[in-house]
């Protein structure tokens, strides 16, 4: 079936016997059109579909109004959550996002950036993926002057700005809480080293260790892939252990509520073992026993970076590696309600 023409400013200029300038001057909104001709032009606009050539629009600008957005899984709540945050920021000015995912893999990630800046996007969110590790892709937008933000999964090789949370602090808190509540020989399953938030986060666990006295046991430090299949292996391995550990700090939400589920029928949750996760994601609520987690605020971070990038993009002169911390807060719940040994 062949595809009809779109209707074009010279279809109006002839319904109207007026010239294409004159159209598109009054489609513009442009003052020097009388106010009943720009009328009469939007009105036949509408009756024939009229759609601008956003292209031919985005060449004479030099600007698309469209970002890219690349995040690792889709599916995780807090990612879906940052690009609420940024769909408004962008919608609020005009811009419009196209989403990619890399499926943690690094290959993916490469291809996502060379796809977005070939399709002349202004500018690009990044959160890494497990497996990123050299940043030439990344470098490659630095030379071409396509700006970018890094957020969340982050790394300090490359002089860009990023919007993240204090990770060793929020890390540091959680442990806190867990020592708070009597657990004495905490365990932590973290993710990939090559990741920003999980180095600072591990950072943060045995800051506070030490501060409690305790010695940091790099028997009790389990790494994951973050796949469901490494996640029960770590709790499993945990569960193991002599001595077993009494709690367990998780890198993310998904890390814990896999340990929650694998260990649940061979422990009791909290007495024996309590578990800690960062995200505070929905399922966080539901899981049983309710999950204690570090609240992170996805759709500020999403709504911030965006909104840096987009003054990057119109230039207004904001700094080109500006960093954005962001504080989180411990949300208490089931999965650390130890009772209190009497006196």
């Amino acid at each position: 079936m062949k595809r009809e023409s779109a209707v074009t400013i010279k279809d109006i200029a002839d319904k109207l016997k007026v010239s294409p300038s004159t159209v598109s001057r009054a489609l513009a909104g442009n003052p020097d059109i009388n106010i009943n001709t720009r009328k009469k032009v939007a009105d036949m606009a509408a009756e024939l579909n009229y759609q601008p050539n956003l292209i031919a629009k985005s060449l004479r600008m030099n600007r698309t109004n469209t970002i890219g957005v690349i995040v690792p899984e889709l599916v995780l709540h807090f990612f879906s959550s940052c690009i609420s945050g940024m769909q408004n920021a962008c919608s609020e000015r005009g811009f419009n996002i196209i989403i990619c995912q890399s499926n943690e893999s690094f290959e993916q990630e490469k291809i996502n950036v060379n796809t977005l800046a070939s399709s002349r996007v202004d500018g690009l969110l990044i959160s890494l993926s497990t497996e990123t590790n050299s940043f030439e892709h990344l470098e490659y937008l630095k030379s071409n002057k396509i700006p970018f933000v890094l957020f969340d999964r982050v790394s300090e090789d490359i002089s860009v700005s990023k919007v993240v949370i204090d990770d060793e602090k929020s890390s540091f808190e959680a442990t806190q809480h867990l020592l708070n509540q009597g657990y004495k020989n905490i365990a932590f399953i973290n993710g990939p080293e090559n990741l920003f938030i999980c180095r600072h986060r591990r950072i943060g666990y045995e800051q506070a260790l030490k501060a409690n006295g305790i010695a940091v046991n790099p028997a009790n430090i389990h790494q994951s892939d973050l796949s469901e299949a490494s996640n029960i292996l770590c709790a499993q391995n945990i569960l193991a252990m002599n001595p077993r550990p009494d709690a367990i700090l998780a890198v993310n939400d998904v890390v814990a509520i896999d340990a929650i589920v694998t260990l649940k029928k061979l422990v009791n949750i909290p007495e024996e073992m309590g578990i800690v996760g960062f995200s505070n994601s929905p399922i966080s609520k539901i899981v049983e026993p309710s999950l204690t987690t570090v609240d992170q605020p996805s759709y500020d971070m999403g709504f911030i970076a965006a909104n840096h990038l987009l003054d990057k993009i119109l230039d207004l002169n904001v700094p080109s590696n500006e960093a954005f911390t962001l504080h989180t807060n411990l949300i208490l719940r089931d999965s650390t309600a130890k009772s209190k040994i009497p006196a």
